[in-house]
């Protein structure tokens, strides 16, 4: 019996559409594979290490590890579902890098299929009158391709700890999908499928779960309705996402009370409004560029510090956003599909365009995951209309496409190796650009090997970048108080670097503690009494602070203010040993042994087996052979 050709199909049986459809996925579906392969022998990088490698929290199936998963807002965000899925993989691969990797780039992998699917369905929604299903096929698998192939992906999929975005990906694709049967096709009826409802519903509250960024998703749905259903009225759509928006609010409050419990969300004394309308400009036109005719991605791109929303990037941005709007509505005839894609674009992308900023990025690959789905579809779909004219015009289409997806995946199966360890991904984000995360996690690197020296340069270099990274200076000052086999040179690159951001916040006590260590070890005596003084004013009751500022006037022959540091530091701090000990040393070194055998006295009382009253009782006791006693003032200063 011959097969009949559907209606719209222009010479395709529905078997042969099927098959089309079929190979062609599993054909991307390899491309995609293969490109991403390469970084499944990755290791854990950056937050992969306090998330998951010294987590143990999340280790587990049992009612502690779901408990801790729903309500632990670990390192800020709020995913209980992700935190399920690394339990999963737990049990599967244990600790294994690989393992994690292998899941994220399954999930992936399922989001291209979904959003291929979904491709497919609006193309058909909006243009079946003027494309075969054939020409359906072809957009979406272009469309599809470009989202799943592109080296933007990379940090979604090759970083474990961005799990979320492909888990939640999963949901959110799942949801639109469901929600695109909720009406009956070409149909007047206002009554909705509340089965499919129930599950777009669901699903929606998944994604949610997985990763808060997609609560844009009510908005975009009603534009859906929008541009799908003219003939409904708008209030009936808003009306049944009323659900949708409720569950996007109470999710979206609980999410930013988990970043502003970790400390990361900044407040409008950091960043003004005007300062989050310029970056919101900017995310807007750096993922269009970043999609298209950018060719150097970058595991950090840092929010300037101090932020000029007058800059010229962020004018720049402005007016091209401004312009691509003006342009879109020029388009008369297209101006519909176009406005939809452009604004849902935009919906997606405020979650994580810097309206509500946390961290140092300005802008970052990962969040571009789901917000940029809109403009691919829309791509597929021009591409679609291309090959609806003819079969050479679908050849010449397929042609280019075929050549944009191979580079795409050369291109991310190189971007993978960026991610391959800590060491690979930080000298990446360097050579885009300067970046105080990455000198302060490279000094970090340094100093896990043992390189103090380099080490050291790295902490003050991520100071040079941003004056007030907080991070970097405890790091530097702790290098400094901690470390004496570093070269003068190293030690006084971090004083000049330490000492410019002071500016920015002169009453950092450990700071100016930091500051007098590094002037007396490079010989600057009264440098050093400046800077102890300062710290001791700022911490007066401090017997440390006191017994340095001690030391450091020693050094600079001012005994009789010395010895009252000295002693002010054993009144302040009566139980320091150290600062009794400190005394008693003084005072053997001027020769006066009365002085310091009451001094070791008080400090035995408090330890009487610490390792230096030994010593210093001998000192003592060569204190009454004159030939020693140069030799012990030597010593003492």
């Amino acid at each position: 019996m011959p097969q009949v050709t559907q209606p719209g199909l222009r010479g395709l049986t529905g078997q042969q559409c099927s098959h089309l459809r079929l190979w062609s996925r599993l054909a991307l579906l390899s491309a995609v594979a293969i490109a991403f392969a390469p970084g499944l022998t990755n290791g854990f990088v950056w937050d992969d290490y306090p998330n998951l490698v010294e987590n143990t929290n999340f280790r587990g199936l049992g009612f502690e590890q779901i408990r801790w998963a729903f309500t632990t807002f670990w390192q800020g965000p709020y995913q209980p579902l992700s935190w399920l899925s690394y339990a999963v993989d737990w049990q599967l691969w244990g600790m294994s890098p690989t393992g994690f990797h292998i899941t994220n780039l399954a999930l992936h992998l399922v989001n291209v299929v979904l959003f291929a699917s979904v491709c497919e369905k609006l193309i058909m929604a909006f243009a079946a009158e003027r494309f075969s299903q054939r020409a359906a096929v072809f957009g979406s698998i272009a469309a599809a391709g470009l989202f799943g192939l592109h080296p933007l992906r990379v940090e979604s999929v090759t970083w474990a700890t961005e799990r979320r975005d492909v888990l939640s990906g999963v949901f959110f694709l799942g949801s639109i999908l469901a929600y695109l049967n909720v009406y009956p096709r070409r149909s007047n009826c206002l009554k909705l499928d509340l089965k499919w409802y129930t599950v777009s519903f669901a699903l929606f509250g998944l994604s949610l779960l997985s990763k808060a960024t997609g609560v844009a998703l009510p908005a975009v749905l009603i534009l859906l309705d929008l541009g799908l259903r003219t003939d409904r009225p708008w209030w009936k759509s808003l009306l049944n996402k009323i659900p949708f928006f409720v569950l996007s609010l109470v999710i979206g409050l609980v999410a930013l009370a988990g970043q502003r419990s970790a400390g990361a969300m900044q407040g409008m004394d950091h960043s003004t409004v005007t300062d989050r309308l310029a970056q919101l400009m900017y995310s807007i036109m750096f993922y269009v560029r970043a999609a298209t005719v950018e060719w150097s991605w970058s595991p950090m791109y840092e929010r300037p510090m101090p932020f000029d929303p007058f800059q010229a990037r962020f004018i720049w941005s402005a007016l091209g956003v401004v312009g691509v709007t003006v342009l879109i509505a020029a388009f008369r005839r297209v101006r519909v599909p176009l406005m939809l894609a452009w604004l849902s674009y935009i919906l997606l992308l405020l979650p994580v365009s810097g309206v509500f900023q946390s961290g140092l990025q300005l802008v970052a690959d990962r969040y571009s995951y789901l917000p940029l789905m809109p403009l691919y579809l829309l791509a597929g779909a021009a591409l679609a209309g291309v090959a609806a004219r003819s079969v050479w015009h679908m050849r010449l289409g397929a042609g280019m496409i075929i050549g944009c997806l191979v580079t795409c995946g050369i291109l991310t199966a190189r971007q993978t190796q960026v991610w391959q360890n800590d060491e690979t991904l930080w000298n990446a984000a360097l050579r885009n650009g300067p970046s105080a995360m990455a000198h302060n996690n490279l000094g970090a690197l340094a100093q896990a090997r043992g390189d103090h020296e380099a080490a050291m340069r790295e902490f003050a270099r991520s100071l040079q970048v941003i004056p007030k990274y907080g991070r970097a200076r405890t790091n530097l000052v702790q290098a400094i108080v901690s470390w004496d086999d570093v070269s003068p040179e190293s030690l006084d690159l971090a004083e000049q670097t330490l000492r410019m951001t002071m500016q920015e916040s002169p009453d950092c006590v450990d700071c100016w503690y930091a500051l007098g260590l590094a002037n007396q070890r490079l010989g600057r005596p009264d440098l050093a009494v400046r800077d102890f003084q300062k710290s001791a004013e700022l911490f007066p009751t401090s017997g440390k602070l006191l017994t340095a500022l001690a030391k450091a006037l020693s050094d600079t022959h001012d005994i009789e203010s010395a010895r009252n540091a000295h002693q002010r530091a054993t009144v302040v701090a009566p139980r320091s040993i150290a600062a009794w000990i400190a005394l008693a040393e003084f005072e053997a070194s001027q020769n006066n042994p009365d002085a310091a055998q009451d001094a070791l006295t008080s400090a035995a009382a408090l330890d009487p087996a610490d390792q230096r009253l030994k010593d210093l009782r001998e000192k003592l006791r060569n204190l009454k052979s004159p030939a020693s006693l140069p030799a012990t003032r030597r010593e003492g200063i």
